[in-house]
C-alpha cells in the first residue's frame, strides 16, 4: 500500500516554499498456499450459498403471503365501510 500526504496545506505557491511529502509503505506477507478444489473454504462457501438460497426462497414465500394478506386487509376495509 502506498500513502502520500503533504504537511503544507498551501499548494498554490509551489515556488515560494519547499514542500515536504511523507511516504508510508506497508507490506503484507502471505505464505504461499496451494488451493485445491476440495479446499475447506470451498465447502464453507457452498454451505453459505445454500443457506442464502434457502433464506431467499423463504423471503419470496413471505413476500407472497404479505401481498395476499395486504389485499385481504384492503377488501375487509372496503366491506367494513359498506356496512
Amino acid at each position: 500500500m502506498k500513502a502520500i500526504w503533504s504537511n503544507n496545506s498551501n499548494f498554490s505557491s509551489i515556488d515560494d516554499k519547499e514542500h515536504v511529502v511523507n511516504i508510508c509503505f506497508m507490506a503484507i506477507e502471505r505464505e504461499n498456499e496451494v488451493i485445491s478444489s476440495n479446499d475447506e473454504s470451498d465447502l464453507f462457501y457452498n454451505e453459505l450459498h445454500d443457506a442464502f438460497k434457502t433464506l431467499y426462497d423463504e423471503y419470496k414465500k413471505l413476500g407472497s403471503k404479505y401481498s395476499i394478506l395486504k389485499k385481504n386487509h384492503a377488501c375487509l376495509l372496503v366491506k367494513k365501510d359498506t356496512l
